[in-house]
């Protein structure tokens, strides 16, 4: 009778087990080198990016007044009157209707632009106020989420304009040895759509997804493996226990 069950027990013992080409990035990726040229697609501006502008010119003083803005005013600080003030960077606030304004300038729609497209207008508009301007822009709340089976999920605010999706769980600790790297969740918004986009890790062409590289807010979920969802199974969490008492229970009625 103890035979019959000896089969039941290498079931759940080898259906447990994890293929390595399952936790491997990118399997079986040699040396090679991937043509990015019309690959890359630049990062548009969304509503509720908090932009950094800064503008130079031959007359640092007429830019201070587009500078000012980046900068919030001294304060003191509540929690200590009278001690040491705090200078916040404020930048310029893409609104709802996707607009930021500008002094002497005004709005310009921002929203849906490049960082590079909107610097070429940026400059353009201000030739009519200054010599030979000069603008620089960045994104001050670029940020990404990472949830689900990674060491450390959380929000993350990112202090360069672009990363990956290798950078970002990296950054979130990378996935656990029970995340499934062959459907990775990314999800996308802009103002008038959501995008949801699933990433398989363990293949090569994850270097050349449209997906690979991210957008600020995206939000990225790392499901769990069959593994990770067996061993959360009630059922699974007592076979032991059940598997040593039939064994009990048959030795029982052997020694009879």
């Amino acid at each position: 009778m103890l035979k019959d069950f000896i089969p039941i027990l290498l079931l759940v013992v080898f259906s447990s087990c994890i293929q390595p080409k399952k936790i491997v990035y990118m399997n079986d990726l040699g040396d090679s080198k991937i043509n990015l040229q019309g690959k890359v697609i630049e990062p548009t501006i969304k509503v509720g990016d908090q932009l950094y502008i800064y503008v130079s010119s031959m007359d640092m003083q007429a830019t201070m007044v587009y500078n000012a803005p980046n900068f919030a005013s001294p304060r003191q600080n509540a929690s200590s009157i009278g001690n040491s003030e705090a200078t916040i960077l404020n930048g310029y606030l893409v609104d709802t209707n996707g607009n930021i304004a500008l002094p002497e300038i005004g709005q310009i729609k921002a929203a849906g632009q490049t960082y590079s497209s909107l610097k070429t207008e940026l400059e353009s508009r201000l030739n009519e106020y200054l010599k030979n301007p000069i603008v620089s822009i960045r994104c001050l709340n670029y940020r990404i989420t990472v949830l689900g089976e990674v060491k450390a999920s959380g929000t993350y605010n990112i202090p360069y304009q672009r990363i990956n999706i290798l950078q970002a769980l990296g950054i979130a600790g990378d996935l656990t040895i029970q995340g499934n790297r062959k459907n990775v969740l990314v999800i996308r918004e802009s103002s008038d759509e959501r995008i949801i986009q699933r990433l398989d890790l363990t293949d090569p062409k994850i270097l050349e997804h449209p997906f690979y590289m991210l957008d600020s807010g995206d939000v990225i979920y790392v499901e769990p493996n069959q593994s990770r969802i067996n061993s959360a199974s009630t059922f699974l969490q007592i076979w032991p226990t059940v598997a040593s008492a039939i064994t009990l229970l048959i030795l029982a009625i052997n020694l009879r």
